[in-house]
């Protein structure tokens, strides 16, 4: 059941914003799926183009929103809609047969072709237009909209119109957001793997990686690890380190993988979760313990070799 609510509290304009936001995302998105530029690689620019003043600021507003959407890193909202759009119609041949009869012929239909995006704008506006002594009411055409040939034809920017929304993407490849792109794609399998492994949140875990066939510290995938390591790890909330740096008595909880796609070369990186090693205070044992030994071992040999032996869970508790 629906909660009752205030119609006096609606704001038509907050709602016209919110809908034009929705329809930039959805747009984008599309224009993303056409243009085969996968949501998981950022792109430096979107530009949406929109005339209205009102709905300009209600989308600069958003624009937070609209980025973090279609994963871009910066947004442009230009009003010079003349600039970048045309506008065209389609006749209700139904609703106009029956208005005009045979006055609807292809002289008639030749005319709506030629109507200029002011004039249809006027249309629109006005909710009438007159053509040769005929007056063309609200209904009677469909108005829809292209980005210009001069938009299109520019290879580094995608475009797409909606009823709602016009949008650019600027395509052009940019290395450093492909390498980020491959981070987050290195950071959602860490989280797959924790989230399969049944890791929680609180769980002290550490990730240790490691670069397998042709992958190096300096190749296209370790650039990629080292480059964008605090960021790995402020969103994983893990350290992420050499798998050199492992405790040999460190419990594992699971390993996965990650190879560039569409890459021809074989470079991967592995990717190891352990439950965090506890970490002895080697001046402090030896200073308590250091002296005492039990069959030719020294007690904080022992102590070590206790602590590391026990399930993790039996050494939460006695912890």
């Amino acid at each position: 059941m629906l909660p009752d609510f205030s119609e006096a509290l609606i704001d038509p304009i907050t709602e016209a914003k919110v809908q034009r936001m929705q329809s930039a995302i959805e747009t984008g998105r599309k224009l993303r799926d056409k243009v085969k530029l996968p949501m998981k690689y950022p792109l430096r620019k979107v530009r949406l183009i929109e005339a209205d003043p009102v709905i300009a600021q209600g989308l600069e507003e958003l624009s937070s929103y609209i980025k973090d959407e279609l994963n871009c890193m910066e947004i442009e909202i230009s009003q010079d809609e003349n600039g970048h759009i045309d506008y065209s119609v389609t006749p209700d041949n139904k609703e106009m047969g029956q208005a005009f009869g045979k006055g609807f012929n292809k002289d008639f239909k030749k005319k709506l072709t030629q109507l200029t995006t002011d004039e249809i704008k006027g249309y629109m506006e006005a909710g009438e237009i007159d053509i040769d002594g005929k007056k063309v009411t609200e209904g009677m055409l469909k108005v829809g909209k292209a980005f210009k040939k001069s938009v299109t034809s520019d290879k580094d920017w995608a475009s797409e119109c909606s009823d709602l929304a016009s949008v650019m993407l600027y395509t052009v490849k940019d290395e450093e957001l492909m390498r980020k792109g491959l981070s987050r794609e290195v950071t959602n399998r860490i989280q797959r793997l924790r989230k399969e492994s049944g890791i929680s949140i609180e769980d002290q875990i550490e990730i240790f990686y490691e670069f397998v066939n042709e992958a190096s510290q300096s190749s296209e995938i370790g650039t990629v690890v080292t480059e964008f390591q605090s960021a790995i790890e402020a969103t994983t909330r893990m350290p992420l380190a050499p798998k050199s740096e492992l405790k040999e008595y460190a419990q594992l909880v699971g390993v996965t993988e990650f190879a560039i796609p569409d890459s021809d070369d074989k470079e991967m990186v592995k990717l190891h979760i352990y439950y965090a090693a506890p970490i002895f205070l080697e001046e402090k044992l030896t200073e308590e313990f250091g002296a005492v030994r039990i069959h030719d071992a020294s007690l904080s040999d022992k102590i070590k070799s206790h602590v590391t032996g026990l399930e993790r869970g039996s050494l939460i508790k006695q912890v």
